[in-house]
């Protein structure tokens, strides 16, 4: 289990035996901080975590080993005073509620390298987006705004699951032909 605890961080607790949950780890990073949620991947092996600060981060851990979490990346709208509220992932989505940018949709297909695919802002004016549901079989979204929000509501939307552009290959030396080492 993945337990958000706000001003500290996150905790991961085997639980397993449910009479007997057994903690793993305990998460503290520096601020900003207030973990609100956190969200692995399906295959379980990277964790996210949101900071709803302003300017805060989705941050990803790597947490193959769950007594040794480790961050690998993290990602950022972009917009000054944003803050992140929930994510939730699906495949190689991640589904983002903002409160100042509405819905951001990240492929995170390399959770180490996420990048945004999809948008939509819920409340132009500035108010926010506080939650999202993507778990629907017809493959509708629904996107809400809190209740103080400039323009309270709620969205169904549809996403025409974009893939982001990417680039692999071998940089390599011109005259020599040879791999060059240490570049990615």
């Amino acid at each position: 289990a993945y337990i958000a605890f706000l001003a500290s961080g996150f905790s991961i607790v085997d639980i397993r035996n449910k009479s007997a949950p057994i903690p793993l780890a305990d998460v503290i990073y520096p601020s900003p901080i207030l973990t609100h949620n956190c969200w692995p991947t399906e295959d379980g092996k990277y964790l996210f975590t949101t900071d709803e600060t302003a300017n805060g981060f989705i941050r990803v851990w790597d947490v193959r080993d769950p007594r040794n979490p480790r961050q690998v990346a993290f990602w950022s709208a972009g917009v000054p005073g944003s803050d992140v509220h929930n994510v939730q992932v699906q495949g190689i989505f991640l589904y983002a509620a903002y409160y100042d940018e509405g819905v951001e949709i990240l492929d995170i297909e390399d959770p180490t390298q996420p990048i945004e695919v999809g948008h939509f802002d819920t409340d132009p004016a500035g108010g926010g987006c506080w939650d999202f549901f993507n778990f629907f079989p017809s493959g509708t979204l629904v996107a809400s705004n809190y209740y103080g929000s400039s323009n309270p509501g709620m969205w169904l939307l549809r996403f025409n699951g974009a893939t982001a552009a990417k680039i692999r290959g071998v940089v390599r030396n011109q005259a020599t032909g040879l791999a060059l080492p240490n570049v990615t």
